[in-house]
């Protein structure tokens, strides 16, 4: 079969849900919140523990895309159903969330429909369907679903518990049905029996208690279609061990459980079984005969130790998942393994596709992040006789999945074995379709700042996406640069915690995502003339308040904060909090005595809001513009040879998603900072597919409006309201009116900025024009593509070959401020 264009995934997953879904949910009481202590969407709640199960945190695993709300076209007009589907890969597999709504609608119906129909066609790409029935009344779609078998999800079971058995049960489907895949690749298509069972070895030493070993035995015959191989009692007479080992792991896709307790580190035979499941095996279906494919199969490490003695660790364990042993954790422990063993497929497939494009001996493809023990294992593989086979050469490239190994990780393997070099997939697959925008290209970014706007797109499931895939977008941009030794601007709420251990309930947060970066990029390595790569967070108002000195020293060692408050942006402070008047407790008041202080309580609070609202937003204007400038900033400690006081300087500004409604500025915060970079002359690059206000600047820019657009005119905001925050535009009512009565150094007014904004991009009415205002080394064309572009494989490569060529001009040019700023134009058009 024909393999995905080069940089694309073999394999994606499509969750769908009609928009009423979460509605429906909303009503009915869905037993499950959000941080606002709202009911959660329910639809997109299971989208999203869909996406964190099957792709990683560290943006491995299989691509996750959402079709629930109507699609659009590229001019944003708006389509009648969710964004087609694309088949420029191997598998799609499509998960309906089919309820009432779905079932009621004619045009998802139609939609889901036509694709149930592709369901097994063979072709360039095949479709798998397995719809999920969340309303009894799911099986009366239409008859190309009707013949499909249902996945069952209770609505009336705790949602924690009905997702784990949803999620169990998909990711079971579809390990079987890609492991089919691979054997009909294998057999060359000719296989149409059912896929056979999965084959799970359990592996534990007897002299632990063999409880928690037996439980996963039962729960795997009783409650799964999978084969359990518990003792060599499983193993028919007159067989032998290793071969059955070999032939599970090359053709069944086989999985290993290690129910690690106090004594199984000491029993030989447990060591051996760990050592045989572990060995690097040849892969059969990769066809170029010099080419090396290696499958490393999966395993899970159970925890059971009591602490009756001290255990040893098991170095070739040392990369593998570890859970800890719960009595009701038979199904996650298992869950876990299958998902290892379709991800360990998932990679088999990209990397087939990787040794048949060429490389050479001396190159070997994994399907396992490498860890010590597996390198050596590998560099050690029997040296074969026939030049055919996969051995005789010395290994000098590693390639394994996903998207880079951190920077620590990197250094400890190269460390080890300094003549071998590791590549992940995506830094091979990644290629600008100009020819140029490889990493390599990016020259020494050490010193340089850039600036990053990013935040929530309400409107990102247009895309099929969530705030998840504009993370991911950020992190495949930054880590790059961050490996040139650059560091970032950004302004947002610090973390409370390092990790969430369910980010489905909760809403991404950008600053996190950066610090937990960062943390994974730092280097042993202190040399270099800059300080080092560091986020600079900026803060404003109420927000620099809870800058604590606890936070300063959590995070000291890879961010330096610089906060704006009322003093440094030369407003009044905000007051405290109006306390109620005393005098209510009285009882020797009338009650129209109590309703006047009541009310005179009322009028102080009102203006109290007023004033805080204002000011914060103050803040905000100030905070955005001196992002444009030079910010002093402290160093916690001094660097080799360079002074402790800092100048932080930005060299280019990124733009991704941005609430569009329910801020707390003057306007929406991406416009704003927008507006002070253009102004600036700063390069900047915005990503048209990230959606929200980046989204619609990208789209004013790359298909100049014939008319001002309502974003950009004050009624709008005046009007509308954010679906999570129904009083955003009173709030902006109140800042409008509160900022007219206040007078500060650089006031700035929602009405002055969107004037200001909008005359910026009225004047790109070319795409030359496009090029001159955003000054980012790209030309118009390149920018047109960066505006309009849907696939990181083509964003990332045209910002670093911009960031590539403002590093090969003179001098600091990219900072020096515009000298003509647009006429203000009156409110007039609005």
């Amino acid at each position: 079969m024909k393999p995905p264009p080069q940089g694309l995934s073999p394999v994606r997953i499509y969750v769908l849900w009609h928009p009423e879904f979460d509605a429906q949910a909303d009503a009915a009481g869905s037993n499950q919140s959000s941080e606002s202590g709202k009911s959660a969407p329910r639809g997109l709640t299971i989208a999203r523990r869909l996406y964190h199960w099957f792709r990683l945190e560290n943006m491995e695993g299989i691509p996750v895309y959402f079709r629930s709300a109507a699609g659009e076209q590229p001019d944003g007009s708006p389509l009648k159903s969710p964004p087609p589907i694309s088949e420029d890969c191997r598998i799609n597999y499509i998960i309906p969330l089919i309820d009432a709504n779905m079932v009621a609608s004619p045009e998802w119906r139609r939609y889901v429909a036509e694709l149930a129909a592709k369901h097994g066609a063979s072709g360039g790409c095949t479709t798998r369907v397995f719809p999920v029935a969340v309303d009894p009344v799911a099986y009366n779609m239409p008859e190309s679903m009707r013949k499909l078998n249902f996945i069952r999800h209770d609505m009336r079971q705790p949602s924690e518990v009905a997702d784990m058995k949803l999620i169990a049960k998909l990711t079971e489907v579809l390990c079987r049905d890609m492991r089919f895949y691979l054997q009909q690749q294998s057999a060359g298509g000719r296989m149409q029996q059912v896929p056979g069972k999965l084959k799970i070895f359990l592996s534990h030493a007897k002299a632990d208690d063999t409880r928690e070993a037996v439980k996963l035995k039962e729960f795997i015959q009783g409650e799964t279609q999978c084969e359990a191989f518990f003792d060599e009692t499983d193993i028919a007479s007159g067989y032998d061990y290793e071969e059955v080992l070999k032939k599970a792991i090359t053709e069944d896709s086989a999985g290993l459980i290690v129910v690690q307790g106090d004594h199984y580190a000491d029993r030989p035979w447990c060591r051996k079984e760990i050592r045989d499941f572990l060995q690097p095996v040849p892969d059969p279906l990769v066809k170029r005969r010099r080419n090396r494919m290696f499958i490393i199969p999966p395993v899970v490490v159970v925890q059971t130790m009591q602490g009756k003695q001290i255990a040893r660790t098991i170095p070739e364990l040392g990369h593998a998942p570890c859970v800890r042993w719960q009595d009701d954790s038979p199904r996650f422990v298992v869950t876990t393994l299958l998902r290892e063993i379709l991800l360990g497929m998932f990679y088999r497939l990209i990397g087939i596709g990787l040794a048949n494009r060429g490389g050479g001996a001396e190159c070997v493809v994994i399907n396992r992040t490498p860890d010590p023990v597996m390198v050596n294992r590998l560099i050690s593989f029997p040296q074969k006789k026939s030049p055919a086979d996969h051995g005789g050469a010395t290994i000098e490239k590693i390639i394994h999945p996903g998207y880079g190994l951190s920077l620590m990780e990197r250094q400890g393997l190269e460390m080890a074995f300094p003549k071998v070099k590791f590549y992940s997939y995506s830094e091979l697959s990644i290629v600008s379709p100009a020819g140029g925008g490889c990493l390599e290209d990016v020259g020494s970014l050490d010193g340089k700042v850039f600036s990053v706007s990013v935040g929530d797109a309400s409107d990102a499931l247009v895309n099929g996406m969530g705030d998840e895939h504009n993370q991911e977008l950020l992190l495949r941009l930054l880590r790059p640069l961050l490996r040139k030794r650059s560091s970032v601007l950004y302004g947002g709420a610090v973390p409370c915690a390092h990790v969430s251990s369910e980010p489905w309930k909760e809403r991404v947060n950008f600053t996190g995502v950066i610090l937990h970066l960062l943390l994974s990029e730092r280097s042993a390595d202190k040399s270099g003339k800059g300080p080092g790569t560091r986020l600079f967070n900026l803060s404003a108002g109420l927000s620099s308040r809870a800058i604590t000195r606890q936070v300063i020293a959590q995070w000291t060692d890879v961010c330096s904060f610089i906060p704006v408050d009322e003093k440094t942006a030369g407003l009044e402070p905000i007051p405290p909090v109006p306390k109620p008047d005393s005098r209510m407790g009285s009882e020797e008041l009338t009650l129209g005595e109590k309703r006047k202080i009541k009310k005179e309580d009322l009028a102080r609070m009102e203006k109290y809001q007023r004033i805080k609202l204002a000011t914060n937003a103050a803040c905000l204007t100030v905070m955005r513009r001196t992002a444009c400038m030079s910010m002093p900033c402290v160093l916690p400690d001094k660097p080799v040879g360079r002074s402790q006081n800092l100048k932080v300087k930005t060299f280019a500004h990124l733009f991704l998603g941005g609430k569009i409604l329910g801020y707390s500025g003057i306007i929406p915060g991406v416009f704003e900072e927008m507006l002070h970079a253009f102004e600036a002359g700063k390069p900047v690059f915005v990503i048209g597919e990230s959606r929200g206000a980046s989204g619609l600047v990208a789209r004013w820019l790359a298909y100049p409006p014939k008319s001002r657009p309502p974003e950009l005119t004050v009624d709008y905001y005046l009007k509308e309201t954010s679906p999570g925050d129904e009083s955003c535009n009173e709030r902006f009512k109140i800042i409008r009116e509160g900022l007219q009565a206040m007078t500060y150094p650089g006031k700035l007014t929602p009405d002055e900025a969107l004037d200001r904004l909008w005359s910026f991009i009225r004047n790109a009415n070319s795409q030359k024009k496009v090029a001159e205002l955003l000054r980012n080394g790209l030309n118009g064309s390149q920018n047109h593509r960066l505006l309009t572009s849907g696939s990181s494989k083509e964003i990332c490569p045209l910002v670093w070959t911009g960031i590539n060529e403002l590093t090969k001009s003179s001098g600091n040019s990219n900072a020096v401020a515009r000298k003509t700023v647009p006429r203000k134009r009156s409110p007039g058009g609005r």
